[in-house]
């Protein structure tokens, strides 16, 4: 999770909104299940790089015609999808929602999600942070590599080691009989 994120989470929470911090990768399933409890609007922040392997899964996994569908579901009237830029690899180039590397076939369906506001680019972000990785973070957390507190909020450190969140190592007593 990008620092950004948690520090927004703060901030929504201050400002009355409902914040939930997941590590749920099936999107339609969080949407449906949020879905029954009528919200409604939904927000889910997501890395541009998750968002591409996102598109790209749903497009070469439903190439039979059930795109359209599979986007549907995804892309309902109630959830936006907001979008933290990365760096290119390899470049020092951004890669935002609206540069994306998108296969031919989505990208018309695709620019009509960017027109009607459903992906949006965060704007407000902090580039001194695009070098740090959700799933690098949570190797190093469940391997108890030190560093990675320095790479989130020191609220979010405290709170991983206060109730050994995401596997972080509890100290095990050894009980002799």
């Amino acid at each position: 999770m990008k620092k950004i994120f948690l520090d927004r989470a703060d901030l929504l929470s201050a400002l009355g909104q409902t914040v939930m911090v997941s590590n749920c990768q099936q999107y339609q399933r969080l949407i449906a299940y949020l879905a029954d409890y009528r919200i409604q609007k939904l927000g889910l922040v997501l890395g541009s790089r998750e968002l591409l392997e996102l598109i790209h899964k749903k497009y070469y996994d439903n190439l039979d015609g059930s795109l359209l569908t599979a986007f549907g579901e995804l892309f309902t009237r109630i959830v936006r999808f907001y979008v933290y830029p990365a760096m290119q690899e390899g470049s020092d180039e951004l890669m935002t929602a609206q540069n994306l590397p998108l296969p031919e076939g989505v990208k018309f369906l695709y620019q009509h999600l960017l027109d009607n506001k459903q992906i949006v680019d965060i704007s407000d972000f902090d580039l001194s942070i695009l070098h740090i990785f959700s799933k690098e973070i949570l190797h190093m957390v469940q391997q108890g590599e030190t560093g990675w507190e320095n790479m989130v909020p020191p609220k979010v450190s405290a709170l991983i080691k206060e109730k050994c969140l995401f596997s972080y190592p509890s100290e095990q007593m050894e009980f002799k009989y």
